[in-house]
């Protein structure tokens, strides 16, 4: 299993009282898989955030990393940062939020269906069997949901959940495709899985449980949100 080399990405935005609990969670679920893993935070905003990593970098030092913006980037952005962060010995590149929606746990049962399904990225789904998506704001689970259906129903996509972002891709997969991505914004969860489709590249997916925020607040504006994706829906087509 050490043969996997692990770069995890996780952009942050004003999330300092979730840093430690997240880092603490993963790495003990990292570890069960390869001793080669890293964490790599794109940490935005002004609050405490800087404090809390440094302090986490001398518990596990060489384990994490981080770049640090006074402004948000955009999610698109910040995975483009992260991304930058790849080099030759990295395998696999998980992707996640850094306010406790996804469960480290799972990690694994990413891993087994990459290998079972012999796939380039694995999606974890609100929307399949055994998956729920418990967020508190219903506009958000309604533009999700919709989104998500009119794409597999238009598109044919092989997945339900285009719009997560908890993801294992494999390196080579984003090395292919890095220099296509132009979204800056929350659309970019769906120019990845559309232009790696398109590229030819294996998506599958395995349930998750999206669960509500604890500690701070969501940084999703709704009127931002709606704006980004009616502007990217019509190039779809160009994508796709």
């Amino acid at each position: 299993m050490d043969k996997i080399k692990i770069l995890c990405v996780i952009p942050a935005y004003n999330e300092a009282g979730n840093l430690k609990p997240l880092t603490t969670h993963l790495i003990q679920n990292l570890k069960k898989i390869t001793s080669s893993y890293r964490l790599f935070f794109i940490i935005q905003g002004n609050d405490k955030s800087k404090m809390e990593i440094r302090k986490l970098q001398k518990k596990y030092p060489k384990k994490i990393k981080a770049d640090y913006f006074t402004r948000p980037l955009g999610i698109g952005m910040a995975y483009k940062t992260g991304f930058e962060k790849i080099n030759k010995s990295t395998t696999h590149v998980l992707t996640m939020d850094a306010d406790l929606n996804h469960d480290p746990k799972i990690i694994q049962s990413f891993f087994k269906n990459m290998k079972e399904k012999k796939s380039d990225i694995v999606v974890g789904s609100r929307f399949i069997e055994k998956g729920a998506f418990y967020d508190k704001r219903l506009w958000k689970r309604v533009i999700s949901r919709c989104i998500n259906l009119f794409l597999k129903v238009i598109l044919d996509l092989p997945i339900s959940d285009a719009t997560s972002g908890y993801r294992l891709i494999k390196s080579e997969t984003i090395s292919a495709i890095r220099k296509m991505l132009k979204e800056k914004g929350y659309p970019a969860y769906l120019e990845f899985i559309l232009i790696s489709h398109k590229s030819g590249f294996r998506i599958s997916e395995i349930p998750i449980i999206y669960t509500p925020r604890v500690w701070g607040k969501s940084k999703m504006n709704k009127i931002r949100t709606f704006k980004d994706y009616f502007f990217f829906l019509p190039r779809i087509p160009f994508i796709f």
